[in-house]
C-alpha cells in the first residue's frame, strides 16, 4: 500500500512517506482522492517530478490519446508528453515536447486532455508521460497532487523487429 491507501505501486520513500510515487488503485476509494480499481495515479515529490515512460515494441505510426487529471486539492501540476531515446546516466536524454498542460483541481482545467497523430516510431523509441509539482513559494508545493493518467496508444501499420536468434 503507498501512503496507507489502497494503491499498489512504487514511492521514493517509505519512512517518511515521500513522493514522488507511481500507482494502480487496487480497489474504489470515494473520500479524497476518488479512485476507480485500475487507475494509474502519480504524485510528484518536492524535489522530483514522476515520469512514466512506454518503449515502442514495434515500428509503425502512432496515435495517442489520453488525460492528466489532478485529482487533489492543492497548486496544481504542470504535465508533460514528449518522445525521446532511452536516457542515460552520463547525458539523459533530450526530449522532444509533444504535449503540455496545467491541471488544477476544482477548475476548468482539471482535466487536460491530449491527442498526438501521425508519430512515426521505431523498435525502442520511448514517450515519456511527466508531472510535476506547480511551485507555491512553499518548500511542499507537492502535497495534494495526487495525478490520475489515462493513456491509449495505438501503432498503425506496426511492423515487428525479427525474431532473436539463438543460433551462431
Amino acid at each position: 500500500r503507498v501512503f496507507s491507501l489502497p494503491f499498489d505501486g512504487w514511492i521514493f520513500q517509505t519512512s517518511p512517506a515521500e513522493s514522488p510515487a507511481v500507482a494502480i488503485a487496487s480497489e474504489d476509494k470515494a473520500a479524497g482522492l476518488a479512485v476507480q480499481r485500475g487507475d494509474v495515479i502519480v504524485t510528484p515529490g518536492p524535489q522530483h517530478a514522476v515520469v512514466v515512460g512506454w518503449e515502442s515494441p514495434v515500428s509503425g505510426t502512432l496515435e495517442v490519446r489520453g488525460a492528466f487529471e489532478h485529482a487533489q486539492s492543492s497548486t496544481g501540476v504542470a504535465w508533460h508528453v514528449e518522445r525521446g531515446p532511452a536516457p542515460t546516466l552520463e547525458s539523459g536524454f533530450a526530449p522532444t515536447p509533444l504535449a503540455t498542460g496545467r491541471a488544477v483541481f476544482g477548475t476548468a482545467t482539471q482535466k487536460g486532455e491530449f491527442a498526438v497523430d501521425g508519430l512515426k516510431v521505431d523498435v525502442g523509441d520511448f514517450l515519456y508521460f511527466t508531472v510535476d509539482a506547480i511551485a507555491n513559494g512553499t518548500p511542499t508545493p507537492h502535497y495534494g497532487d495526487g495525478t490520475r493518467i489515462d493513456v491509449t496508444i495505438t501503432v498503425r501499420n506496426a511492423v515487428s523487429p525479427p525474431p532473436p536468434s539463438f543460433e551462431r
